[in-house]
């Protein structure tokens, strides 16, 4: 909360979502290796009057999809789903993203760990998931799927990994500009938005992460341009986070905070000021799935 709390007073705007995660298992972060559902984070967040987004990724695996997929880990997916329905209130669940990448172990088409997975595995990985939720009665969840923008042909085409407009409540899509080359968001998320629309029309759209470089052009004239854009080009995205973070990312640049310049912190607070972007008034947050504003 200390990190939001300084992006609130850097930006001027207080936060509508708060985003964090983890993966099932991580003994370098959770006692026991097991992270198990976190309570105490969950209404921290909702105190403040933000709705929680969680990305809750698979085991570090190989062929990881398809041990799920045949029950593997349901005693662990269950116990997770128990403690979420005893919480009681809507977050979002951003579950196994990036998945048309292979840089994580649930991705598909890949080498190295997400060698043995397939759309199939996939999708059967996540429809096996979101049932034991509804069979613990875990119905607070509001189910995200969110591939990475596609960047080249090597990309499995995302309708073979939809899970099906029973299986998910949001759409979502990451992507950075990461100077290589040097894109707009508007060409950065132009044809995965009309691909994702393609297989789920009616679905409400989150940015699950976003931001740009410094390195190749000016990243305060994109941030403008974003703002521009969103509301003509990309009438389903409702809901958008900025990853704040100076960590190695695309292109090796690892300068995506929002201060990174006086000028684009500037542009983002003026991009902020828009009525379109709302404030922490979710502690009361009730209905799930959560609806789009």
């Amino acid at each position: 909360m200390d990190a939001a709390e300084s992006f609130d007073r850097l930006t001027g705007k207080n936060l509508s979502i708060i985003s964090w995660g983890s993966l099932f298992y991580s003994p370098g972060y959770c006692a026991g290796g097991w992270c198990n559902f976190q309570t105490t984070e969950f209404d921290a967040v909702r105190g403040y009057g933000a709705l929680p987004l969680f990305s809750w990724g698979p085991t570090w695996s190989r062929s990881v999809d398809a041990k799920i997929a045949r029950g593997d880990y349901d005693s662990y997916l269950t116990t997770w789903a128990k403690a979420a329905k005893a919480w009681g209130h809507p977050f979002f669940l951003r579950f196994a993203w990036e998945m048309n990448g292979s840089w994580f172990p649930w991705g598909v088409g890949g080498s190295g760990i997400a060698a043995g997975n397939t759309p199939s595995s996939y999708v059967a990985m996540w429809r096996h998931v979101y049932t034991l939720f509804q069979h613990a009665g875990a119905t607070n969840v509001t189910w995200v799927w969110c591939p990475n923008v596609t960047a080249n042909s090597t990309y499995h085409p995302l309708s073979a990994l939809y899970p099906g407009n029973r299986y998910v409540n949001w759409t979502c899509i990451d992507g950075y500009n990461g100077d290589n080359p040097w894109r707009s968001f508007g060409s950065i998320y132009g044809d995965t938005y009309a691909s994702v629309m393609s297989v789920a029309p009616r679905k409400p759209m989150l940015v699950g992460e976003v931001s740009s470089t410094e390195a190749g052009g000016s990243k305060a004239a994109w941030i403008n341009s974003m703002f521009a854009t969103l509301p003509s080009l990309f009438p389903n995205i409702r809901g958008v986070l900025w990853y704040e973070a100076n960590a190695p990312g695309p292109g090796g640049h690892r300068d995506w905070t929002v201060d990174s310049s006086p000028s684009s912190l500037r542009a983002l607070r003026a991009g902020l000021k828009s009525p379109l972007y709302r404030s922490n008034t979710y502690s009361g947050a009730h209905i799930a799935p959560i609806p789009a504003p």
